[in-house]
């Protein structure tokens, strides 16, 4: 697994080759692997606005 920072709350995550999605793009992953929902990205923002 790479490590990288995350653009918009700048938290380590991590990408796993094996970790895909439906359209085969790879998912950001936490450190402990689970799926990166980043608070700080534009769109879980606008998703939160319209709850």
């Amino acid at each position: 697994m790479k490590k990288f920072i995350c653009y918009y709350c700048h938290r380590s995550i991590s990408f796993d080759k094996k970790i895909r999605s439906k359209n085969d793009k790879a998912i950001p992953l936490n450190l402990d692997g689970t799926k990166h929902d980043c608070p700080s990205s534009p769109y879980n923002k606008k998703a939160a606005a319209t709850l």
